[in-house]
């Protein structure tokens, strides 16, 4: 009779031989073959699936063994865990420049592709956001930080027809774009293709949400210092969902909307003027 034990000894055992346990996945196997094809002792199989019908995770059948139903419903949780621990554990370098309460679930990090600004690498976040934007002809966005290249990227796309966005900046954001770089505001405005909303939170990561010609989420993060640290982009539905929730959160705290050239006045030029 097999011992009794907890689930979380169970648990245990099948992270601890996940190896031997992977290989029976694929259905009923002999001691010898294991031996083989994992590499191991053969007192290191024997003990491994000892421990393993101690618990009846798996039992043995015609001078083989086979998984239980047990036995595969664990590892298939054993395996969705580490999946989550490495979705979690490759961006934490991203993770960690944002506050601990930032509405970020699992879900959003599932399958998300990371790319890091490195020393001698320092704009590749910029180059995704640049392929992102000009890849995209709707879209959504949160606008913490302002970097030259975004201004001529956006501006293009804007002036030439090939893009409709909705961005929401924070205040100092968006008071340098006027007072730097007024032109370009202005006749992206009055392209018709660009409305912004202006809002005095603070916005805790840059955004893209993606609408066409395909669903896509960009989480840009930055330092302290502005400087962009990374990006995360993902095209799964529950990330999609929670990028347009975060969007919509951000929205109704807004106190302007600017929706040509002439909303810059006069509010926008006194602001230039004292920048």
């Amino acid at each position: 009779m097999a011992a009794e034990t907890n689930s979380e000894q169970a648990d245990d055992v099948v992270a601890r031989r996940v190896d031997v346990v992977e290989k029976l996945t694929a259905g009923p196997r002999r001691s010898a073959d294991l031996v083989g094809s994992l590499g191991l002792s053969r007192s290191t199989v024997y003990n491994a699936l000892h421990e393993l019908e101690s618990h009846q995770l798996v039992r043995s059948i015609d001078g083989g063994y086979e998984l239980t139903l047990a036995g595969r419903l664990l590892y298939d949780e054993h395996r969705r865990h580490r999946q989550a621990v490495e979705d979690i554990y490759v961006p934490r370098k991203l993770l960690a420049h944002l506050p601990v309460d930032t509405d970020i679930t699992l879900g959003v990090l599932e399958g998300a592709e990371t790319v890091f600004a490195e020393r001698y690498a320092p704009i590749r976040p910029v180059a995704v956001v640049e392929r992102i934007v000009r890849e995209a002809t709707a879209l959504k966005g949160l606008g913490p930080v302002v970097l030259p290249d975004y201004v001529d990227l956006f501006y293009e796309q804007f002036v030439n027809d090939e893009l409709e966005a909705e961005l929401i900046f924070e205040v100092p954001s968006w008071e340098y774009l006027v007072a730097d770089y007024p032109e370009a505001i202005t006749n992206a405005l009055d392209s018709g293709n660009l409305t912004v909303w202006v809002t005095p939170e603070t916005l805790p990561m840059g955004l893209l949400l993606v609408e066409e010609p395909h669903a896509l989420v960009g989480i840009v993060v930055y330092d302290d210092d502005g400087n962009p640290r990374g990006i995360l982009t993902t095209e799964t539905e529950r990330a999609y969902e929670w990028g347009h929730q975060m969007w919509k959160q951000f929205r109704p705290r807004t106190t302007r909307e600017i929706t040509s050239g002439a909303d810059l006045l006069p509010d926008d030029s006194a602001a230039s003027a004292g920048t």
